[in-house]
Formats: C-alpha cells, sequence, structure tokens
C-alpha cells in the first residue's frame, strides 16, 4: 500500500477527522497580516468571520495569533 493510500484517523479536541479532504480556514489575529481580508481583529469580527468560514463548509479554525514576516515582534504567551 503507497503512502497516500493509507487511512488515518485524527483526533482534534475530541472530533475524529478521517482520511480524505477537510477544509481549514485561516483567520489572522494580527493587523499586519498579508491577507487583509484574513484579519480578525477584535472578538465581533473574529466572530463574524469564523461563523462566515464555517458556513462555507470548513471543518477547521486556524486562528494565527502571531506574525511571521520577517522583522516582526514576538509576542508573549498572555497577550
Amino acid at each position: 500500500m503507497s503512502e497516500l493510500q493509507r487511512r488515518y484517523r485524527l483526533n482534534i479536541r475530541g472530533r475524529i477527522f478521517e482520511s480524505g479532504t477537510h477544509i481549514m480556514a485561516i483567520l489572522n489575529a494580527t493587523p499586519d497580516s498579508f491577507f487583509e481580508e484574513s484579519r480578525a481583529m477584535g472578538t465581533d469580527r473574529a466572530i463574524l468571520l469564523a461563523g462566515a468560514a464555517l458556513a462555507d463548509g470548513a471543518e477547521v479554525l486556524d486562528i494565527g495569533g502571531q506574525s511571521t514576516r520577517p522583522g516582526c515582534r514576538p509576542i508573549c504567551a498572555e497577550e
């Protein structure tokens, strides 16, 4: 059996994802995100974008809390 044909089960916080294609939405909680429409600045905007992503079929939400662009300021865990 090839690597691509192997079945898997992934447990993410109690939800089981079986082998196959899954949709993930990315919400960025940083003001300098490359893609402006993915910026979720503030709770209300984050909830709006997350709801829209789920309605569009996203199964997983990836919330980016720290920029990874060159020269960005690292943030502490509390922030």
